[in-house]
């Protein structure tokens, strides 16, 4: 079963997404900031990140460059998902190593489709 770790600093945010992922036979885990995301990925590696970029304590850009620094942790697959998608957002993400960005708000299908995607 593979393995998804989804952050955002919205309760409802995670609580939907981890709902739909298990739905579709998922394990999903959910945290509140990149502090919290550091050490999930440390203890248990997912094989897919899920990212916001607002997110309080380490915001989505610290977290990803520094998972992205660490050997250990630099092949895994990052996938932001975020309100703030002006270009220059999007252009700092995929420049410093996430794979897609999708936009809030989005449809579920379209989440689906991408996370389907990427644990290929």
């Amino acid at each position: 079963m593979s393995k998804v770790l989804y952050l955002d600093d919205t309760a409802d945010q995670r609580n939907l997404v981890e709902m739909v992922l298990n739905s579709i036979g998922l394990d999903v885990e959910t945290g509140a900031d990149g502090e919290e995301g550091l050490r999930k990925v440390a203890q248990n590696p997912p094989d897919l990140i899920l990212l916001d970029l607002r997110m309080p304590k380490i915001n989505g850009f610290e977290f990803l460059k520094i998972i992205k620094e660490q050997s250990d942790t630099q092949n895994i697959p990052v996938v932001v998902i975020s309100a703030w998608a002006n270009k220059a957002a999007r252009d700092e993400v995929m420049g410093a190593g996430a794979i897609d960005f999708l936009i809030k708000p989005y449809e579920i299908d379209d989440l689906i489709a991408m996370v389907q995607k990427y644990l290929q």
